[in-house]
């Protein structure tokens, strides 16, 4: 993980935040990998996740929940994470933008319970804020709010898309939901365990909550079944955001699941567009024949291609002596065989590197040499 984390660290905005998700198996030590990569200075918390009810049948303990390490690239430019706040006052429309109407603000005495009604601001906090106040009603930041006996409250607008709540350590978003909500999306079970869309919907929105954020491109190299993509999709329909995702994955069930999610959520929708590419293997290549060969004869075989064709670790002789095709054949073990077939290959030349490119060795397309040049702003 150590080098994922790094090369995320670096891809961060100043301003950025980045999740790591676990179970209580990992916990502490991905805390201390973390803290050394990140700082523990931008240490945010140690969100509780509540992912399961019940367990009766646990032997020792019902685990419950997981855990989400939170950190900032640079705590000093981090806004906190929002949440939307619980509105109970009135919500009224002012220059095309929904506001709510704060009533309790203006106290007596700071952090401490009474308000201070209109009539009292210059006996109680004096001309210069009575003045102030008077101003801000002039040009519309507060409203004047009659309550009975020369009672008058000093309500203030505050903007619905900017003003949040900040988070409690706990949340709950429980596995089932996941479990279900994929499996109807995509009629069967696909993925044992996809976290539910809730959850990343409330962490991104905690992330993305202020205009200038919306938009925002969220990175996960982790993809998964796609549950990143699905919740910011869900979010740009709900806010009219412009929030793009960035997903890496490299199983294969990336095809069957998770582009076909991701495809269905943006039918549903109606809108939305996404490119997927893979990365062009050279050595890959090898590393699945050897995966999917079935006999000795097969590796044998496979052999002789890779030697002739493949990028070798520098210590490997390409030649294959008759002697030591022999000793293959005799370890009578298609496991172990796959494993030293495997160690022949050069593990830094799995795909092709950019650098290359043009080399004609890779055969590289001229449709997927503009597709990488204007990827990678070239």
């Amino acid at each position: 993980m150590k080098n994922r984390l790094e090369v995320a660290k670096e891809l961060l905005t100043d301003d950025g935040v980045f999740f790591a998700s676990c179970d209580d198996n990992e916990q502490a030590y991905l805390k201390v990998l973390m803290d050394e990569i990140f700082g523990n200075e931008n240490f945010i918390t140690n969100f509780v996740v509540i992912r399961a009810e019940g367990g009766g049948l646990a032997k020792q303990v019902v685990k419950g929940h997981d855990y989400l390490l939170a950190y900032a690239k640079n705590i000093e430019n981090f806004e906190p994470l929002r949440k939307p706040k619980d509105i109970r006052g009135k919500i009224v429309e002012k220059d095309g933008e929904k506001y709510w109407i704060e009533e309790d603000w203006l106290r007596l005495e700071f952090g401490k319970y009474g308000t201070c009604y209109y009539e009292d601001i210059e006996r109680v906090k004096g001309k210069p804020k009575k003045d102030e106040i008077d101003r801000g009603i002039e040009r519309g930041q507060y409203i004047l709010l009659n309550k009975g006996k020369n009672k008058t409250i000093v309500g203030r607008y505050r903007a619905l898309a900017e003003d949040g709540s900040k988070f409690y350590s706990i949340l709950k978003h429980l596995n089932a939901d996941g479990k279900n909500e994929l499996k109807d999306m995509m009629g069967e079970d696909t993925f044992s365990f996809p976290k539910p869309t809730s959850l990343l919907k409330e962490i991104i929105l905690g992330a993305t909550f202020f205009k200038k954020d919306k938009e925002a491109i969220i990175l996960d190299f982790h993809a998964g079944s796609g549950t990143t993509a699905h919740a910011v999709l869900e979010l740009n329909k709900q806010d009219n955001g412009n929030r793009k995702f960035i997903l890496v994955e490299q199983m294969n069930y990336i095809e069957d699941v998770t582009v076909q999610r991701v495809e269905k959520v943006m039918e549903k929708q109606g809108s939305g567009h996404f490119i997927y590419c893979e990365l062009l293997q050279y050595n890959q290549a090898y590393m699945d024949k050897i995966q999917t060969a079935q006999s000795s004869e097969e590796l044998v075989a496979l052999w002789k291609d890779i030697s002739e064709n493949s990028f070798l670790n520098w210590y490997v002789n390409e030649q294959m002596p008759e002697d030591a095709v022999n000793d293959f054949i005799a370890i009578n073990d298609v496991e172990k065989q796959k494993y030293l077939l495997a160690e022949l290959l050069d593990k830094n030349q799995l795909y092709v590197n950019l650098s290359e490119i043009e080399d004609a060795d890779f055969g590289v397309s001229e449709g997927d040499k503009a597709l990488n040049k204007a990827f990678y702003g070239k």
